[in-house]
């Protein structure tokens, strides 16, 4: 479902001045909280000036932030009361100065954000200055005691995450995150406006009656009226029918009612015999989700939490960093966070919010003075925390395969074929072994199975390798003979050399699939289709459609081309721009856009995917993937990070051939 552009507001203003302000309040935080641990003696007199320092920050970004909030929260309201105001006139002929009392209202509203807003952030410092005398306290006694600076660093970076971005309100008592808050706060405040407004006008034209937006999804005790008409000041009767007031019906005027907190519903004129009031069926909706209205709202809500938690993480993460504690653990932890939101995503069938996992980073002093703000990078699988450990860690594993007790999917089949020693020669045979053994023993599921595919492709013969010589030297796989052609004049890259033979191995499973099922499957090239037994052969092609457009949403959101925005990733990891580094991960692109991207790497181009009906773009994928998995592990974590969906159903589809 398309954002509701009050949310876009929101997102507008938490990621905007107010993320910068947060951003400093914590680094400013955290830099005392290690000036604590490297100097316990100097504990007291630290303590002394943090609450000070805290509200200086707030000093320091508070005009901005205000006059951030108050622009935008103006440019939006404006935006909406000239819209209505319009639809009023062009009904009911127009009232004078309505539009002049109308900016007045808007210019209220804006003002009354911003104070709302501060008041929120002076209770953020507050909470800040009160966490970090305990956390600040508990660390300065865990180094006499003897801890290391680095792991005391770490557990106060993570604390001071949690705690140093909520806030407390101070009726309730009630902690949260600032961000949240600031998101409840704008859509509360402009529906309560943009409702306001339209009452106002109705009451200026005569009109007694309105009636409620309706939208799938919403909370079951607002469900119960919206869609309907009620009498805007009280129960009334027109035409001969009764009508139940607004705020008896709805609440309305109360912070668990309509326009109260985090309520997206809006009131609407209403005209009996001339409005048409909105569709409550949702059954287009119940069809697509497989789920009722009710049910949606918990799956939502069960997103929402999810994504609190990867957005504490990463805060805890980007902080510790930043003074170099070593938050591998925490990575780790975000991986499985991530993957826990991708797999209920995939369940409910629920698109990912990448905005809303988007988290205040921590500040990085470039030597300028300006603060740089990045989003943690999630970890897969546990690193070692060192060579000699993963080598222990791995030896049971490395022993069961050299003693024959494991399939040879470990990559002992791959060391010892005396046909891929003759056809490559033994530096490529003890390069594909090694990095065979690398993914097997990596404790990822999906790089394991990609190796046992690609092992035993090369052992019982499914990959047949011939060399020729060619005009230009490339590996290729050709289905009308099952054979993978290699240049005699260069040798093939691991790499090159698994993603062919993960071609002739799907073929050749899709032949055993299709055979088993009592069907035939033509073996000229012109039915080759990895989603063959995926659901279809749209099934992956519209996989990675689904994941192209999160991506250029998530470009949208920085301002980007979606190119611009997957480079700027790719530079971030790390990876090499090349061929060999990024090759694999630019082809899936061209795939997924059909040729319109492909990061400047893509080689098949449009007239190839267009070939046997688009066909070829699930069999490109997969093998695309699976060359990355075994000989490319930083492709292969950003073809995960761009293509969750995708990726998700080839590590399935990894793992029913891995196991026969």
């Amino acid at each position: 479902m398309a954002r509701d552009p009050w949310e876009e507001l929101a997102e507008e203003l938490v990621h905007g001045s107010e993320e910068e302000f947060v951003a400093a309040l914590t680094e400013r935080m955290m830099q005392l909280l290690v000036e604590g641990c490297e100097n316990p003696d100097e504990f007291a007199a630290i303590a002394s000036r943090s609450r000070e320092l805290a509200l200086g920050v707030w000093a320091e970004h508070s005009r901005e932030v205000t006059a951030e909030t108050e622009a935008a929260f103006m440019e939006a309201l404006s935006a909406e009361q000239e819209v209505l105001e319009a639809t009023l006139a062009e009904a009911f002929g127009e009232v004078p100065g309505l539009t002049a009392r109308g900016r007045n209202e808007v210019n209220q509203a804006a003002r009354g954000m911003s104070e709302i807003l501060g008041r929120q952030n002076v209770a953020l410092v507050d909470n800040l200055a009160d966490e970090w005398w305990h956390a600040t306290s508990d660390a300065v006694t865990r180094i006499q005691m003897g801890d290391a600076l680095q792991d005391v660093v770490r557990d106060g970076a993570r604390r001071l995450a949690a705690a140093g971005l909520e806030t407390i309100d101070y009726r309730s008592g009630v902690r949260t995150t600032i961000d949240a808050a600031v998101r409840r706060h704008a859509i509360t405040q402009q529906n309560q406006c943009r409702n306001d407004m339209l009452a106002r006008d109705c009451r200026a034209y005569g009109v007694e009656l309105v009636f409620t937006s309706a939208h799938w999804g919403a909370r079951p005790a607002h469900a119960e009226w919206q869609g309907k008409p009620y009498g805007l000041d009280g129960p009334c009767e027109v035409d001969g029918v009764r009508y139940r007031g607004l705020a008896e019906a709805t609440g309305y005027g109360t912070v668990a009612g309509l326009a109260g907190a985090n309520c997206r519903h809006r009131i609407h004129p209403y005209v009996p015999g001339i409005t048409k009031l909105p569709d409550t069926d949702f059954a287009a909706f119940e069809a697509k989700y497989h789920m009722s209205s009710d049910e949606y709202y918990e799956a939502t809500q069960k997103q929402r939490a999810m994504e609190r938690q990867i957005r504490a993480t990463k805060r805890g993460i980007a902080l510790g960093e930043t003074h170099g504690a070593d938050m591998t653990e925490d990575r780790y932890r975000l991986g499985a966070q991530q993957k826990r939101l991708r797999e209920h995503c995939r369940r409910t069938g629920l698109p990912r919010d990448y905005a809303r996992e988007q988290a205040y980073a921590a500040a990085d002093k470039d030597g300028t003075g300006i603060s740089i703000f990045h989003q943690p990078v999630a970890l897969r699988t546990p690193p070692a925390s060192s060579s000699r450990a993963r080598n222990e860690e791995t030896k049971p594993l490395k022993t069961k395969a050299s003693a024959g007790e494991i399939a040879t999917s470990q990559g002992i089949a791959v060391r010892d074929s005396a046909h891929l020693q003759n056809v490559f020669g033994s530096g490529t045979t003890s390069a594909a072994a090694r990095a065979v053994e690398s993914a097997m023993t990596s404790g990822d599921a999906a790089r394991s199975n990609a190796a046992a595919v690609f092992a035993a492709s090369v052992e019982d013969g499914t990959s047949i390798f011939k060399r020729f010589r060619m005009a230009k030297p490339r590996c290729f796989f050709s289905p009308s003979d099952l054979t993978i052609h290699v240049p005699i004049s260069a040798d093939a890259p691991v790499r090159t050399i698994v993603h062919e033979a993960l071609h002739a191995r799907d073929w050749q499973q899709a032949i055993s699939w299709a055979t088993s099922a009592g069907a035939t499957l033509s073996t000229n090239g012109r039915q080759w289709n990895t989603a063959w037994f995926t659901n279809g052969s749209g099934y992956i092609t519209a996989l990675l459609a689904d994941d192209l457009k999160a991506i250029e949403a998530a470009a949208a959101a920085q301002g980007m081309g979606a190119e611009e925005y997957m480079l700027s990733i790719i530079q971030a990891r790390g990876a090499d721009e090349t061929y060999s580094g990024i090759g694999f991960l630019s082809d899936m692109v061209d795939a997924a856009s059909r040729g319109a991207y492909n990061l400047g790497h893509g080689h098949h181009g449009r007239a190839y995917w267009r070939r046997d009906g688009g066909r070829l773009v699930g069999a490109e994928a997969f093998a695309n993937y699976g060359g990355a998995a075994v000989a490319n592990e930083v492709e292969y974590q950003l073809m995960r990070e761009f293509f969750p969906s995708t990726t998700s159903t080839l590590d399935d589809l990894l793992e029913v051939m891995a196991n026969g």
